[in-house]
């Protein structure tokens, strides 16, 4: 097997498993969840195996999304196709998450980097951790309350808990 398609097999389902067990804690009526670890897992994927990884974390995050929110019998539904679109979007926002922490990571800390110097952590902890979780749940919760998954009156609470999850 090519090594591309190993590194995006690696990262499909560093994003899947985490996933899936951490979806075991979600919350109704929007199943948020307020321990995201796949988000982490895949943003240090991305920075050790490159952007090249980043089509493996999005259909991790599209099948995982597609299967924690349709059954079999909706399956053959026009309902697949909405659930389609929110997954999606839900996949680009983590895409577009992780390549936000990644290239801090890579750009303005530099990597590799031993985390010798307070600066390192501080952009690590602020920059990439709290700042790079912003993308995902804005996208994420966007399009839910949009295609009328989630009421528009739990948004703010809804994003708190994604972004949660995911810094």
């Amino acid at each position: 097997m090519p090594r591309i398609l190993l590194e995006n097999v690696f990262t499909f389902f560093a994003y899947l498993i985490p996933g899936k067990f951490a979806f075991l804690l979600a919350l109704p009526p929007d199943a948020s969840v307020v321990v995201w670890p796949s988000s982490g897992i895949c943003a240090a994927a991305i920075v050790l195996l490159g952007y090249r990884a980043l089509p493996g974390l999005f259909f991790g995050s599209l099948f995982l999304n597609l299967h924690f929110h349709i059954t079999i019998e909706e399956m053959f539904t026009p309902l697949v196709f909405r659930f389609f679109i929110t997954s999606s979007f839900i996949a680009i926002g983590a895409a577009i998450e992780a390549l936000t922490v990644s290239y801090v990571i890579k750009r303005i800390i530099g990597y590799p980097n031993n985390f010798a110097y307070w600066k390192d952590i501080f952009i690590l902890c602020i920059v990439a951790g709290i700042i790079g979780a912003i993308p995902s749940p804005t996208i994420g919760v966007g399009i839910l309350a949009v295609f009328g998954i989630i009421p528009w009156d739990i948004v703010p609470n809804s994003w708190w808990n994604w972004w949660i999850g995911n810094s």
